[in-house]
């Protein structure tokens, strides 16, 4: 590796290396399926109660998988950084995402094949007539639809971030209530001490990461509040907050992000997810870039010199300092250039001699936040900057357009045919950059994706 040895924090931040990080993350993944497998187990331990269809027994255990996935959830969006750092926060919100649907559908098939099985078990749906266990079992079912819908679909149903966010934290805790209150009332399988234990140890360990989530975390940031020092505008409708803590640093990996509760407890559940844009070398403030979108970011301009603020952070591994190479290429989109001028800062103030390449796309150059900067980190390090706008001014000779696969190839040379690839941006572009680099026959494990607007 070439212009790397001199900055030693960054080989400090990385801590672990690869293979390092890939044992812990091979654990991680084992500890995960056998939390989700054992409650299926503990039905076959003895003593079993008397035998049922295959088919009954068969939809009790997708039940207890779904729940136990369910019940899991709460633990990968408890930002415990132990857990998320081999993967990435941004990777585990997604994985959320995913396994949310297959839990419902797990869930959803336990009532589903005991109909099949016995058609007069529809009567367990009407909760008017259908005893205790059966209505906690429909409101819990009830309640996960609603959680999916509400997530996949906030956008077009309008809500806002924070009713949002607020509402989900509550139908989540109800619902597993509900189903745990159906587990315990049906109780077939939890009449023996060991699987009654179970039923308080899951439950015991989803209260926990809740009260660290809600509780615990916050009551420790509510006694070291950071201050905002200053506001400056940016182009293309953003806006970098510099924030304080008197009489501390701050240390932070290039690339990684916050969240940021601004102006309100940190105990409120009004906290946002931004990049870090500033310098890891430059550890007595932090700067982040935050471009108007959404309904608290559409405010930030209005924020004033001194209103406090709350930071929960650092997180993620989307970093040059937690992946090594002898040459870094960059691929932006909008404001997803902001985790990547982290990194070209950092590498700017430690004076990495290394090559870099960036590829930015933009909707105007107008609008390209940081594009003033951009010039004067190309003479500070081996950096080159291809600005890609796609609707260019007049006389313009460069790129223009979208980054496309045409694009890469003509610019991705020889020097940067071991690099470790960067890609940051809107989710059509970064599918369109993934499946471009895929054709030029750039391996899989040397891109880095940070998927933006997963919370």
């Amino acid at each position: 590796m070439t212009g790397t040895e001199r900055p030693t924090r960054s080989n400090k931040q990385r801590g672990l290396s690869d293979s390092e990080w890939l044992v812990r993350g091979a654990a991680g993944i084992v500890a995960y399926l056998a939390l989700a497998a054992l409650p299926v187990l503990f039905m076959l331990v003895a003593p079993l109660p008397p035998a049922r269809t295959f088919l009954r027994e068969f939809s009790v255990a997708l039940g207890f998988a779904g729940l136990a996935l369910l019940g899991l959830q709460i633990v990968l969006t408890a930002r415990l950084r132990r857990i998320k750092a081999p993967y990435g926060i941004d990777a585990v919100y997604y994985f959320h995402r995913i396994i949310s649907i297959v839990a419902f559908a797990l869930v959803a098939a336990h009532p589903v094949l005991l109909v099949v099985e016995d058609a007069s078990k529809l009567e367990l749906f009407n909760v008017f007539i259908a005893p205790p266990r059966a209505r906690f079992a429909v409101l819990a079912l009830v309640l996960v639809a609603l959680l999916l819908a509400a997530s996949f679909f906030r956008t077009r149903l309008r809500l806002g971030y924070e009713l949002w966010r607020r509402t989900h934290g509550l139908m989540a805790v109800v619902m597993l209530a509900a189903a745990v209150a159906h587990v315990e009332l049906v109780g077939r399988y939890v009449s023996t001490p060991a699987k009654r234990v179970l039923w308080v140890v899951y439950p015991a360990l989803w209260t926990v990461a809740l009260l660290w989530a809600r509780v615990v975390k916050p009551a420790v940031m509510w006694r070291r509040p950071w201050s905002v020092a200053a506001v400056r505008p940016e182009r293309g409708s953003a806006w970098t907050l510099t924030l304080k803590r008197e009489g501390e640093r701050f240390e932070f990996a290039p690339g990684q992000f916050v969240w940021l509760h601004l102006g309100a407890s940190p105990f409120a559940m009004a906290e946002h997810p931004f990049s870090i844009s500033s310098s890891a070398e430059r550890t007595e403030s932090v700067e982040l870039t935050i471009k108007e979108l959404g309904d608290f970011t559409s405010t930030i301009g209005d924020t004033s010199i001194g209103e406090r603020a709350w930071i929960d952070g650092p997180y993620g591994q989307f970093s040059t300092d937690r992946h090594r190479a002898d040459s870094y290429v960059f691929i932006a989109g909008g404001v997803g250039i902001t985790p990547i001028m982290s990194m070209l800062r950092t590498a700017a103030d430690r004076g990495d001699t290394r090559p870099f390449l960036l590829i930015h796309g933009v909707s105007a150059l107008d609008d390209a936040t940081f594009v003033d900067e951009l010039p004067q980190l190309e003479e500070r390090m081996r950096l080159r900057v291809v600005l890609v706008p796609a609707r260019p001014p007049d006389g313009w000779e460069g790129e223009s357009g979208f980054v496309t696969r045409e694009l890469l190839e003509r610019h991705i040379g020889e020097e940067f045919s071991h690099a470790e690839y960067f890609v940051c941006g809107p989710e059509p572009m970064m599918r369109s950059v993934s499946e471009s680099l895929e054709a030029l026959g750039v391996p899989a494990r040397s891109v880095r994706y940070e998927l933006f607007g997963l919370v």
